[in-house]
């Protein structure tokens, strides 16, 4: 009896070997007929999302509720990942703080308008208080191209002070009243050898813009690296899962190898040393399950550290589940076109370039500093005067000062005398007619002064600056 089930059992492990070689052999023969360039065209189509299928069980991790999953696309991934990159945001301050530096020296540009009124009251002793009021008034500014500045000024002046009158009229009017003056005009300064093609105004925004460069690559890096880190966080996670369910699935088939096993043991159709090897298997089979759940709990959290800002959000306590598919082409690769682009994207080596321009434009500032201060100054203005009080014509003698006077009368004196006994001299009256009204009126009078045709007055000069050695500058 012994002797038949010894052989009854020789006969099922030699038909069960030629089993498996027959199935063997037919796929190899199948490719065979196929050919290669047909097996390449046949190739596995890309990996399928993670299956939820009831017959492949995930099984629990620590810490994580698998029941509760959310799906999550690539592109959520990665727009959620830049959106909570603390780098990143980083980044993005950095180039709004640049660009509100970049505006700031601009400002240098704008105009400025001043205003500065005084009134000022003089008196020496024993002699008449005089009172001056004067409202200066300018707008000046900078001009970018060519480094120049102009001013316009707008001054109006009253004084009573003869000093100050004879200096406003240059000693044509002088009077016991007030003197009105208005002067309306423009001056300009351009530089014509230091400062005409670079200045340190120019200077500090050409190396602002190539710093707010720098911050737009080092933000373009930044962004290029999460979404790098987040592509293969994800994928990771998708081939983790997908290990992960193999693994199952060769427990799940590990146990059922053992069932059979015992099943035939129970009819003794197996020999009971056969358990011991199975038993091994499964317990191996189950070893890799647990690597398996230990690396997509692995790359899990990775996924979830790049993508999760708030490290006590409740999604750390769910599962996620990748939803898209890995894509795979076959079309060919131009080398020469993927050199380009990789050198392209290299936003690194963009900023050691635009380093070595900020570098050039300083050193052409410096050199530039070397050169003599030569300048041309210009001015236009156009200056209107009046006086107060009234115009009128008059009658004066023609001796009226108190010396004429007193000599004119010792000479009448002398001639009366009998031993003299001449006609005495007769001091006649003199017509002074009215002046010209357009240098009566005040304020009014002196600005419309300004536009007549005796007003224009312009200079032209040019300042020469020599630095002995200019250490400074080398």
């Amino acid at each position: 009896m012994t002797q038949k089930r010894s052989k009854s059992l020789i006969l099922l492990i030699i038909l069960s070997a030629a089993m498996a070689a027959v199935a063997q052999t037919e796929p190899a023969r199948e490719v065979a007929k196929i050919g290669p360039a047909t097996a390449i065209l046949d190739a596995p189509k890309p990996v399928s999302p993670v299956s939820t299928d009831t017959s492949l069980p995930i099984s629990p991790r620590v810490g994580v509720q698998t029941a509760q999953t959310i799906s999550l696309t690539l592109e959520d991934a990665v727009r959620r990942a830049l959106a909570n990159n603390n780098d990143i945001e980083v980044a993005r301050t950095s180039e709004r703080i640049q660009n509100a530096f970049i505006k700031q020296l601009f400002g240098a540009y704008d105009p400025t308008f001043s205003v500065t009124p005084t009134y000022s009251h003089s008196q020496s002793t024993g002699s008449k208080g005089t009172n001056d009021l004067r409202v200066n008034s300018s707008f000046a500014g900078f001009v970018q191209p060519g480094g120049g500045n102009y001013s316009a000024f707008f001054n109006n002046n009253r004084t009573e002070s003869a000093f100050a009158q004879s200096q406003t009229s240059s000693g044509t009017i002088t009077t016991t009243g007030a003197l009105y003056s208005s002067v309306l005009g423009l001056s300009f300064v351009q530089p014509l050898a230091r400062n005409l093609r670079i200045d340190s105004r120019r200077q500090q925004i050409k190396i602002a813009k190539k710093r707010l460069e720098q911050n737009d690559s080092d933000f373009r890096l930044q962004a290029a690296r999460t979404i790098s880190s987040v592509q293969t966080a994800y994928w990771d996670l998708v081939f983790a899962l997908r290990n992960q369910q193999n693994v199952q699935a060769n427990v799940t088939l590990a146990k059922e190898n053992l069932r059979q096993i015992e099943a035939k043991i129970d009819a003794g159709a197996a020999a009971p040393l056969e358990r011991s090897s199975i038993d091994t298997e499964l317990a191996n089979r189950e070893g890799d399950l647990l690597s398996a759940i230990q690396q997509v709990a692995s790359a899990e959290n990775t996924l979830k550290q790049l993508v999760l800002k708030d490290g006590s959000a409740i999604e750390w306590q769910e599962s996620f589940v990748p939803v898209d598919k890995p894509a795979f082409s076959l079309d060919i690769t131009n080398l020469d076109a993927a050199m380009k682009d990789a050198m392209d994207n290299r936003f690194e080596l963009k900023r050691l370039k635009l380093q070595t321009e900020i570098n050039a434009v300083d050193q052409d500032y410096f050199r530039n500093q070397m050169k003599p201060q030569i300048d041309l100054n210009t001015q236009f203005s156009l200056n209107g005067l009046a006086r107060g009080g009234t115009n009128s014509a008059f009658t004066t003698n023609l001796y009226s000062s108190t010396a004429d006077l007193r000599l004119f009368n010792g000479i009448n004196q002398v001639r009366a005398l009998p031993s003299v006994n001449l006609p005495l001299l007769v001091n006649d009256l003199i017509a002074v007619p009215a002046q010209s009204s357009f240098l009566f009126g005040g304020f009014n009078r002196s600005l419309a002064n300004i536009f007549r045709s005796d007003a224009p007055n312009f200079s032209v000069g040019v300042t020469f600056s020599f630095p002995l050695r200019n250490r400074t500058a080398k």
